[in-house]
């Protein structure tokens, strides 16, 4: 059975569930819970520097990751329309060098997002104009 444990006393963290092939914490309040079980808000607490990379290992920590990442795609783009309340609570907790960071982070995003958006505009203008009745508009 693959096992994770504590960098910092060795005591188990978690394990994976040969039955179900999920990773299940071993420790604290989300004790017996699968990750795709556990709260977010808690796995974003174990990837933050304050908290769970204290002691958690590396390779726990990127499974830890992966699971966000598939909730994310599963949620789609709507899931980044609003600030979640997970998100606003760990800002207001978080050192003022993580929060900055995240913050970079979507400020680069939306740059990304308004530029694809801008070439998108300009591709369908262009093929609009190019559809119109009567002389074409270069």
């Amino acid at each position: 059975m693959e096992t994770w444990h504590a960098t910092t006393d060795g005591r188990l963290l978690a394990h994976r569930d040969e039955a179900t092939d999920h990773i299940v914490l071993d420790f604290g309040k989300h004790y017996g819970m699968a990750l795709p079980q556990v709260a977010s808000s808690y796995l974003m607490w174990l990837l933050s520097r304050g908290g769970g990379q204290l002691f958690v290992p590396a390779d726990l920590l990127a499974r830890v990751q992966i699971e966000l990442d598939v909730r994310a795609t599963e949620a789609g783009p709507r899931a980044f329309s609003v600030p979640s309340e997970a998100v606003l609570a760990w800002a207001a907790t978080a050192p003022a060098a993580d929060v900055a960071e995240l913050a970079a982070d979507l400020r680069g995003l939306a740059d990304l997002l308004d530029a694809t958006l801008d070439t998108d505009a300009d591709e369908t203008a262009a093929r609009l104009l190019m559809n119109l009745p009567g002389e074409a508009v270069s």
